[in-house]
């Protein structure tokens, strides 16, 4: 069927229209009009244990149960969609100059000068730090980086160990536990047993495993962590031995255990201290715990000088029921204002490739594998193929939709010859040879296609980067000819937003007759098509390998959401 294009044209501008309202931060008062206590500034960045979402949490208790002002910054796409994977984003950062304590759910970041530099000042001021789980190794900098020496593996220079050793008392050494097969138990440090910080805390258990820690001896233990036989909470402390990575020699996992909370004083050359509360914990699935909940409340309170209640409330203002730890298994398509105090965190766009395998998936398996958790389609020199060929989600048909994704190309010829797209409302047009034909998101390691709108074994090029275009019925004897009817964007933004051997964002929405692709946040095609002998309204999804050289493409995080 034919859909007219003024309800699509009106749906899509709505939705720029929300897109660009939305915040890029999560800032969070307390009730009532009361004077916040402090500013607590909440650093969301890992790949792994879900801090975009356990961040968000302990920032509503924090605000609306304890008086303090919250911030939450994440690492965004350049639309505002939270992306864990964008290690170089950390939006809204001027944050930073008014925090009083931060808080750290970090791993390998490498975000660009100007966020350092106000990360650095706000650490050079003396600013308290609470840092969880894998901020340890919370930066990871290129050597030829002006910020190298906080890189987790720093050897020498003023940060030997980067700054989750120098700082914070440990980087990165091991999983000490087995990871996602035994969980922690926490042990209060019998000499600490008194400390603000542990005040009402009693049953620490969390599904992550143990880190491998040695802090400094000028740190104090608050909690040691008995690695569980499994990822039971009834089960019993692990009895095996492994060999320690500082001195190759072997223990028992549980004696001594390893420390897995502490605290500790960075002092500057300058004299400004840093107080510092680090824990191994924290995955969002081990914030569940409610005493974990309350140590990281309380070292707040602490951190602002502030006295600690006997037991803090840590019940979670609204619903808490975070994903599993796992990389590239985020919620896709959130946005900051997604975890607002009362708001129903949404499920997220439907998440089509589990990043283990082909399942729900058909394609040559001889050409499309999973790699680094990406979808990966590969062809060599010794085995060209002769046409194009396709790996075709078999979860249905699309309509209206949102389809959002990363891909990147790899070991890139001289010539940059490598081609690939994402085909959708396709059509399949030979099972056998795997051949699909139909409205194509074009993509090419040259940069020249990028984001382009291609139409495969049919009308051809439908748009080229950078063109807003309208596509009408071909007049009898006439000769089909896109009508260009101006820019989507700058000619050098759009030259500018393919990065060539890195992940690219690629988002496409398909409503009605509008057909509108976006790369790295900029729009590189927007075409409406008016042609009812050659529009389609529905069809398969697919991924295509293209003929010619050896080649190799990657996809993943491929989350889809039906629109109305």
């Amino acid at each position: 069927m034919f859909l007219r294009s003024v309800l699509p044209l009106a749906l899509l501008a709505v939705s720029a229209l929300s897109l660009a309202a939305a915040p890029s931060s999560l800032v969070l008062t307390p009730p009532g009009g009361v004077t916040p206590r402090a500013h607590v500034v909440l650093l969301a960045g890992d790949e792994e244990y879900r801090s975009e979402e356990a961040l968000p949490m302990l920032a509503k208790i924090l605000s609306q149960r304890h008086g303090f002002k919250c911030t939450v910054l994440f690492p965004l796409d350049a639309d505002g969609v939270i992306n864990p994977n964008h290690v170089r984003s950390l939006a809204d950062a001027e944050a930073l100059d008014s925090a009083d304590v931060l808080v750290m759910a970090l791993r390998f970041r490498a975000w660009p000068d100007a966020e350092m530099e106000r990360f650095m000042k706000a650490f050079a001021r003396g600013v308290p730090i609470v840092a969880l789980r894998t901020s340890t190794h919370v930066f990871n900098f290129p050597s030829s980086s002006r910020w190298s020496e906080l890189s987790w593996n720093q050897k020498g220079g003023r940060y030997p160990g980067g700054f989750g050793k120098a700082v914070l008392g440990e980087t990165w050494v091991s999983h000490w536990g087995d990871h996602k097969r035994e969980a922690t138990r926490g042990v209060i440090e019998a000499a600490a047993a008194g400390h603000p910080v542990l005040r009402g805390v009693s049953d620490v258990f969390g599904d992550s495993d143990v880190y491998e820690a040695y802090p400094p001896a000028d740190a104090t233990v608050l909690l040691r962590g008995q690695v569980v036989r499994d990822l039971s909470p009834q089960s019993p402390g692990a009895t095996r031995s492994k060999p320690r990575a500082s001195d190759k020699q072997s223990q028992p996992v549980n004696d001594p255990m390893m420390p897995i909370a502490w605290t500790r004083v960075y002092r500057h050359p300058s004299g400004v201290e840093n107080r510092i509360v680090c824990t191994t914990m924290g995955a969002a699935t081990d914030l569940r715990s409610a005493d974990l909940r309350r140590l990281v409340v309380n070292s707040v309170i602490w951190l602002t000088g502030q006295t600690v209640p006997p037991a803090a409330d840590v019940e979670p203002v609204d619903p808490y029921h975070p994903l599993n730890y796992g990389f590239n298994g985020f919620r896709i398509g959130l946005r900051p204002d997604d975890y607002r105090v009362g708001g129903v965190v949404p499920a997220g766009a439907q998440r089509i490739f589990d990043g283990r395998s082909l399942g729900g998936w058909q394609g040559d398996p001889k050409l499309w594998t999973v790699e680094d958790g990406a979808i990966t389609g590969r062809t060599t020199d010794a085995a060209p193929i002769e046409e194009n060929a396709f790996l075709v989600w078999k979860g249905g048909v699309v309509r209206n939709f949102e389809l959002r994704l990363q891909f990147r190309f790899r070991d890139v010829n001289e010539k940059r010859t490598a081609n690939s797209g994402v085909q959708y409302r396709s059509r399949v047009l030979d099972t056998a040879k795997g051949i699909v034909g139909g409205y194509q998101a074009d993509m090419d390691a040259g940069g020249r296609y990028v984001g382009m709108l291609y139409e495969e074994r049919g009308r051809g090029i439908l748009s080229k980067p950078g063109e807003r275009v309208r596509l009408s019925p071909v007049p009898a004897g006439g000769k089909f000819a896109p009508e260009v009817l101006g820019a989507t964007a700058p000619a050098d933004a759009v030259a500018a937003a393919f990065r060539l051997e890195d992940w690219n964002d690629l988002v496409i929405t398909a409503v009605g007759n509008r057909l509108v692709h976006r790369v790295n946040g900029v729009i590189t095609s927007d075409v409406t098509d008016l042609d009812p002998s050659a529009a389609a309204s529905e069809g398969v999804l697919a991924l295509q390998l293209h003929k010619g050289p050896a080649m190799t493409i990657q996809f993943r995080n491929l989350g889809l959401t039906p629109l109305p």
